[in-house]
């Protein structure tokens, strides 16, 4: 049977297992407490020994008495400049007060499923992430616990779901800066410098430069991140996009990308080598891809979905180089699905010294009647771009609407220009309905993890 332990045998014992085995200070244990500890302790021994009591009494003793874990912060607040080596957790809601600069040396790490807040601060401070040349940074969502970076106004929880869905829509856009990263690959600027300064910061930091000789630079991974509401102006026409890569080396890996709801561009290259693969624009205001200073990348396997009523630029600007610095190679965007929005400019916009290829574009959503059509302008373009726009397996859905052809459609080309309108006209395919082609569009299958499929934007614009 199980025997008694009486109150004044536990006092003893408990007092030589708090000064002996912790080496602190008596204290005093309420009787209440120590009942409850000999309670424990005697169902737990039918015919203790000595030693059987006080190993039963100091596991009872040390479960009543273990300290609780810390629970993380609701938000950790960040400014300023990151000197060392950072992780952030998911665990808590990390805050951006004002710009924070992961330094020269320096690598920021963010962990699956954490939650980025920036704060709606005005002009000239608008808010970004930024990661200056010779940083880091290694952003490692998942596609069960991605990434989120939004505005504060966001009601988004710190496990990435709402409790009654978004309170935010596409409307609300240019709330914050976005992520910059800044490399050392060549870029060609109008200055024809080797180093340029971040468009949308100012220009007295040197932490903005950008640019070098090393194509193969790395920044780092970005991976499983959606880039909310951002897209804020520092001043008129010097505006930061959602995701913005200034001459960031083929050595970074970026892939599987959204941008929301941006002000500016959803993502922009100021030259640089880096390939991105798996990216999606939705309801971006301005350009959803834009290219300048020579970019030499690629961008593989892309869904650009423009907002139907919102107005909206180009879903695609591309220049080429703006200095004497020219690239080895053309990049190379290939596997796109472009759904046009109601107000759309244009759907492409090439422009000076452009050296691109494309292929297996699947453009839809285009209407007679609205501006969402493909048009390509060339009044910018110089004599020496003749030749270095390829495109191949271009198609075109009409969908429901009538008098869309392909003159239509690629309205400013004509023999008069500086590149031959045939190199283009002869590639595009205009398809009798909105049946997804065969060599054309991407592999939407690989974006299920985004908040534009949680909110059935693929399948309500039938990719």
């Amino acid at each position: 049977m199980k025997k008694l332990i009486y109150l004044p045998f536990l006092s003893f014992l408990f007092a030589g297992i708090i000064s002996c085995e912790t080496d602190t200070e008596l204290v005093e244990i309420p009787d209440a407490t120590i009942q409850r500890i000999a309670d424990a302790a005697a169902s737990a021994v039918s015919t203790p020994s000595a030693n059987e009591i006080a190993a039963a009494v100091e596991a009872a003793l040390l479960d009543e008495f273990e300290e609780e874990e810390e629970e993380a912060p609701a938000e950790i607040h960040h400014s300023g400049f990151i000197t060392s080596d950072q992780t952030w957790s998911n665990t808590s809601i990390h805050v951006l007060d004002n710009k924070v600069i992961v330094t020269d040396g320096n690598t920021l790490t963010i962990e699956a499923g954490t939650v980025i807040k920036a704060a709606n601060n005005p002009q000239p401070n608008t808010v970004a992430l930024i990661v200056a040349r010779g940083a880091d940074i290694y952003a490692l969502g998942s596609a069960t616990h991605p990434i989120i970076m939004t505005s504060y106004d966001d009601d988004v929880k710190v496990d990435g779901t709402y409790t009654s869905g978004p309170n935010l829509t596409a409307s609300d856009n240019g709330l914050w800066g976005g992520l910059v990263v800044l490399g050392k690959a060549y870029i060609s600027p109008d200055s024809n410098a080797q180093v340029a300064i971040a468009e949308g910061i100012e220009a007295s930091n040197a932490w903005a430069e950008f640019g070098g000789t090393d194509d193969a630079d790395n920044s780092g991974v970005i991976e499983y991140v959606s880039i909310k509401h951002a897209g804020a102006a520092l001043t008129s026409d010097n505006e930061l996009n959602q995701l913005t890569l200034c001459g960031v080396g083929n050595g970074t890996t970026i892939q599987n990308v959204e941008v929301y709801a941006g002000s500016d561009d959803g993502m922009e290259f100021f030259g640089g080598t880096v390939g991105v693969t798996n990216f999606l624009a939705y309801h971006v205001s301005d350009d959803s891809v834009d290219t300048d200073f020579a970019f030499s990348g690629s961008v593989d396997n892309a869904v650009i979905i423009q907002h139907p009523t919102l107005s909206s630029d180009h879903a695609m600007e591309l220049s080429g180089r703006l200095g004497t610095y020219e690239a080895a190679n053309a990049y190379t965007f290939s596997d796109f699905t472009i759904v046009a929005g109601g107000t759309t400019d244009n759907v492409f916009k090439f422009k000076d010294n452009l050296k691109a290829t494309f292929s297996g574009f699947w453009v839809k959503g285009l209407n007679a009647d609205n501006q969402s059509k493909i048009k390509v302008e060339l009044a910018d373009w110089t004599e020496d771009a003749d030749g270095d726009v390829t495109a191949s397996d271009m198609y075109i859905s009409p969908g429901t609407s009538t008098g869309v052809d392909e003159a239509y459609i690629l309205g400013d080309l004509d023999e008069t220009t500086a590149v031959k309108a045939s190199e283009l006209t002869g590639s595009f395919t205009i398809l009798a309905d909105d049946t997804k082609p065969a060599n054309g569009g991407a592999d939407t299958s690989v974006f299920g993890w985004t908040f534009a499929a949680s909110q059935n934007a693929l399948t309500d614009n039938g990719i």
